[in-house]
């Protein structure tokens, strides 16, 4: 499972590369970014979430929120452009 985040003063990317499986069936997972994947009860699967900063941006592979405080990230990468004009 990997993240990129690219940045520069005009363009900011991200992709996410990852084979998942949910209850031991594979989930073919698109490559568009914040895919979310509802897994019931409350919780979910936000696939190449891409955020931006203030600074920068964010990509997360895989996010996993559930009921009872659950917030877990799996390979993440964050990038940033510095003085730009």
């Amino acid at each position: 499972m990997t993240a990129t985040s690219t940045s520069s003063c005009t363009v900011k990317e991200g992709t996410t590369s990852l084979d998942l499986s949910i209850a031991g069936a594979p989930v073919t997972v698109p490559d568009t970014p914040n895919h979310t994947i509802d897994l019931g009860i409350g919780a979910k699967l936000v696939v190449n979430e891409q955020t931006q900063t203030a600074d920068g941006f964010t990509v997360n592979a895989l996010h996993l929120t559930a009921p009872g405080g659950v917030d877990v990230v799996i390979a993440s990468g964050t990038s940033g452009a510095h003085n730009c004009a």
